[in-house]
């Protein structure tokens, strides 16, 4: 198989941004929640998905500067480009044979944080089936959420029961 991406030589320190942009379309002035949206303040996450399954994916986050004219209403077509200046080296995206890039296809996953997110469900939310509905994967972040709190709760309760029991074995000696 021949692979047909051009390596060019540039310096080890260039890197690839990735960046959001607001746009207007033909029914912003029909829906009055639109303006209620701006400016944009929710945090967005880019993943770059390894595709060798070994799920070392590249993910950074930024939450928009509320005074920037980026993340403002858009006056014209479109906002200037706002986002993650040094996302990924081309080093890293240019080897042959890179988890990255196969058959000349990358795959970037663009999350919106509607909800605040914790930053440890970041991985769990990533890993969903991008296919799914926003509201099924929004459930199944819940979900998650409610089980890992469990979880905690299990851990805790465990931990007082073993030092109270070493508490009493201690007393009674």
């Amino acid at each position: 198989m021949h692979d047909e991406r051009k390596i060019i030589d540039l310096p080890s320190k260039v890197t690839t941004a990735l960046s959001t942009t607001l746009v207007t379309d033909e029914y912003n002035a029909q829906q009055e929640y639109i303006n209620e949206m701006f400016p944009f303040t929710h945090k967005v996450t880019f993943c770059l998905f390894d595709q060798t399954g070994e799920q070392q994916h590249i993910i950074d986050s930024f939450r928009p500067d509320p005074k920037s004219s980026s993340f403002q209403k858009p006056r014209c077509d479109m906002n200037i480009a706002s986002g993650i200046p040094k996302f990924v080296s081309l080093d890293k995206i240019q080897q042959q044979n890179n988890r990255y890039i196969k058959e000349n296809t990358m795959f970037i996953k663009v999350m919106v944080d509607f909800e605040n997110l914790p930053k440890t469900m970041i991985p769990f939310a990533v890993g969903l089936n991008p296919g799914l509905p926003t509201y099924c994967q929004q459930r199944m972040i819940q979900q998650e959420i409610e089980r890992r709190v469990q979880l905690q709760s299990q851990k805790k309760l465990t931990s007082n029961a073993v030092t109270t029991n070493s508490n009493l074995s201690i007393s009674n000696q």
